[in-house]
């Protein structure tokens, strides 16, 4: 239960625009693979990227689309590689 508490408090910290600590909670969550909350947090390290105007890392949205293919994640990611192409990133 720990991993799916850090992810709630990087949303939290996402919410509040508190960037960097979300992504290092974030990130935490990421390193427990098995973790019910990896596909989110995959993305939201995505979204926190996508924020600080890291670009270049908008691969992470392609690689939950490719690890949970036909997922409400992957529809998520979807929508936000729309947004960045339609913005030009």
């Amino acid at each position: 239960m720990a991993d799916n508490a850090q992810y709630w408090v990087a949303e939290g910290n996402y919410v509040l625009r508190q960037l960097q600590a979300g992504a290092r909670r974030v990130t935490k969550v990421l390193n427990a693979p098995q973790s019910p909350k990896a596909p989110d947090a995959l993305l939201k390290i995505g979204y926190v990227h996508y924020e600080l105007g890291a670009y270049d890392k908008r691969a992470r949205p392609l690689r939950v689309q490719e690890r949970y293919p036909g997922t409400s994640v992957a529809k998520l990611a979807a929508v936000r590689l729309d947004q960045d192409e339609e913005e030009g990133h």
